[in-house]
């Protein structure tokens, strides 16, 4: 469902929300950043053309795509949509519910709640994913957290899981870049059909650098990941973040690398 809405020095893209949301009662200006929330699902601002509708809802036709089933979804969205309210006061309340959430996310940039303010602007995006003011805030943030803090650690190619000595916060940008090299050994004794790559060597390159993320020194229930010479992450999930060589068996490796972490950390 589409219109558009003027507001007073501000110019907002068009946007698309097709979620049904629960009519409210008794509405206060002092619980706007509650009650506004669970309005703003229906709303859209701004003017867009019909071929940008279609395109945002995926009615768009693909090279080779099935036609049909493109027209069932479009059907489906056109069922998932509600018709919005025509009460001019319900739209000023919807609109001023976007101003004032982006007034409270810049108070709290400027007494630098950093935290709040993300917060803010990812929940406009997340009911109004168009609003291009929200999405710019909120990239500017991330960029922020993302070169917030620097360590540099040694990984041993002949030890296991190493404790970096940094706690990483859920959905904080994170970049892992590695230099240097370092040395795997394998020896094996081995009859002539030779021997099958151990489970437990399967996942990664022999001899990559990968990581771990958790709030306990027991790695068991830990999903290691992928690093390699470089990665940039927001971690699904807090805690210590862990490196080692991918080996099953290190002792015997020798070398280490140089890892430079940077992001947003725990303190």
């Amino acid at each position: 469902m589409l219109f558009a809405l003027k507001m007073n020095d501000a110019t907002y893209d068009t946007l698309r929300i097709t979620r049904t949301w629960p009519p409210a009662e008794n509405q206060h200006m002092k619980r706007h950043l509650v009650f506004g929330f669970a309005l703003i699902v229906t709303m859209v601002f701004g003017g867009i053309a019909a071929e940008d509708a279609q395109a945002q809802a995926g009615g768009r036709p693909r090279p080779g795509g099935n036609q049909q089933g493109q027209k069932q979804g479009q059907k489906q969205n056109e069922e998932d949509e509600v018709k919005l309210p025509e009460d001019p006061k319900l739209l000023e309340l919807h609109k001023n519910f976007v101003l004032a959430a982006e007034k409270l996310a810049g108070d709290y940039e400027r007494t630098n709640q950093t935290d709040k303010a993300r917060s803010c602007y990812t929940e406009i995006l997340r009911l109004v994913p168009s609003y291009t003011p929200a999405a710019d805030k909120l990239a500017k943030i991330k960029v922020k957290e993302a070169t917030a803090e620097k360590k540099l650690v040694d990984v041993y190619a002949n030890k296991g899981w190493q404790d970096t000595g940094i706690t990483v916060e859920k959905g904080r940008p994170l970049t892992i870049r590695a230099n240097g090299e370092w040395v795997m050994k394998m020896t094996y004794t081995l009859p002539a059909d030779g021997i099958e790559i151990p489970k437990e060597l399967r996942d990664f390159p022999l001899g990559a650098l990968v990581g771990a993320i958790s709030e306990s020194a027991d790695l068991s229930e830990a999903k290691p990941f992928m690093v390699g010479n470089e990665k940039s992450m927001e971690p699904s999930t807090p805690g210590k973040l862990y490196l080692r060589m991918y080996d099953s068996n290190p002792d015997d490796n020798t070398g280490r690398l140089g890892v430079i972490v940077e992001g947003t950390f725990k303190k």
